[in-house]
């Protein structure tokens, strides 16, 4: 917790039961080569909140639920062109647009797969994929572009969640609230609090006066005043 000077003295109970998180997708597709050609045509990401339920052991019996698209925000496009169309141009592409995904490759020689993962956390910034693909105009399938689909139309097919897309959550002697960020200001006067792990315990957050800075302040005060009179 920081706090500034408009800050009020006394004592809260908090308790963190959740930490923001941002959503990180993996595409099933494994790619021999970071040059191999994953497809031409359009890439639509569209922001929201995911309905999405994980199995236990098996992640292509994860289920897609619901979409809700974030309001007031815009759907993004990405173009891929034969001039970008590899496992690395595709990667490229999308962090270029800075559309608030951000891709990248991991994997070892001969076994590549692409991951991408919201820039910003808080369960609303979650995202859906939708593919127009060049070649066989099938946007849902197993081929090309279509391979990074995600959305309802699609399911789990060709692309997985690995980490959901969360708020915070977290009490206030006693009551409750939510953040879509780890970083919470306004809900104690001039006090910002960085959520840094839940906890079963509550912790006690006490605000004092800081009268060590305020009687150092006092005194550089009367000392610059007295060499201010003895100068005069």
């Amino acid at each position: 917790a920081t706090a500034s000077a408009e800050a009020v003295t006394g004592s809260y109970q908090i308790a963190i039961q959740n930490l923001a998180a941002q959503q990180t997708l993996a595409v099933r597709n494994v790619f021999a080569s970071t040059n191999e050609a994953v497809g031409t045509g359009t890439l639509s990401f569209t922001f929201g909140t995911t309905g999405y339920t994980k199995h236990a052991s098996d992640n292509t019996s994860d289920t897609y639920d619901s979409f809700s698209a974030k309001a007031g925000v815009e759907t993004k496009t990405v173009t891929i062109s034969n001039a970008n169309s590899s496992l690395t141009g595709v990667r490229d592409a999308i962090n270029a647009e800075k559309i608030g995904i951000t891709a990248s490759i991991i994997g070892s020689e001969g076994a590549y797969r692409l991951v991408l993962m919201a820039d910003a956390t808080g369960a609303e910034n979650g995202v859906q994929i939708s593919v127009s693909n060049d070649g066989d105009g099938n946007n849902t399938d197993g081929n090309g572009l279509s391979r990074l689909a995600f959305n309802s139309s699609v399911g789990t097919a060709n692309v997985y969640q690995t980490s959901g897309a969360t708020d915070a959550a977290f009490t206030l002697n006693g009551l409750a609230f939510t953040s879509d960020t780890n970083t919470v200001s306004g809900y104690i006067d001039g006090v910002t609090l960085t959520l840094k792990e839940t906890a079963a315990t509550t912790e006690t957050l006490t605000i004092t006066d800081n009268k060590v800075g305020i009687k150092s302040a006092i005194d550089s005060f009367v000392e610059g005043y007295n060499k201010y009179r003895v100068a005069l």
